[in-house]
């Protein structure tokens, strides 16, 4: 009987052309980065950056655009109106995220989902031109349907992100 049946490889973090390890002293830790004043939720959507499978080396410049990345998401959460939907379902934007985490555990593409949806690129977005209240105004009548429920557009596709 085997010991296990699945096995997950994992990339390799590595610093200055070196694997990280702490063998060779060459680390980087987290409670030195948040001791330096770093986000840890900046550190958070630094590591989900990188595909799980793949190899990767750290870069401080790649810290800096996680921290700018975290702040649009933040910005946009702040400027986002909250409407009433069927929490049952699912919006467009959860649609997406569940999608790309579906597929292999693809965290970088769900947060190239959350950068389209924060620049207000994405399909069905809340922070889009939004004349729902124009169009109540004119005497439209909603379906009971709000953008958020409904299914994400056909032609909305998953962006690609490389993966070794």
């Amino acid at each position: 009987m085997p010991l296990a049946e699945h096995y997950a490889h994992t990339g390799m973090v590595g610093l200055d052309g070196e694997k990280m390890s702490k063998s060779k002293g060459n680390l980087v830790l987290v409670s030195e980065l948040t001791a330096q004043g770093h986000d840890p939720q900046a550190i958070r959507a630094l590591l989900l950056s990188h595909h799980w499978r793949a190899d990767w080396s750290f870069d401080p410049d790649d810290l800096a655009f996680a921290e700018a990345r975290l702040g649009r998401w933040k910005s946009a959460v702040a400027h986002t109106e909250d409407y009433d939907a069927d929490p049952s379902q699912p919006s467009p934007l959860q649609y997406a995220l569940m999608s790309a985490l579906s597929g292999d555990l693809n965290a970088p593409a769900a947060l190239d989902i959350l950068d389209l949806w924060a620049a207000g690129q994405f399909p069905g977005n809340v922070q889009a031109a939004d004349d729902r209240p124009r169009r109540r105004a004119a005497g439209h009548q909603p379906r009971g349907v709000s953008p958020r429920v409904r299914a994400p557009e056909s032609d909305f596709r998953i962006p690609a992100v490389g993966v070794a």
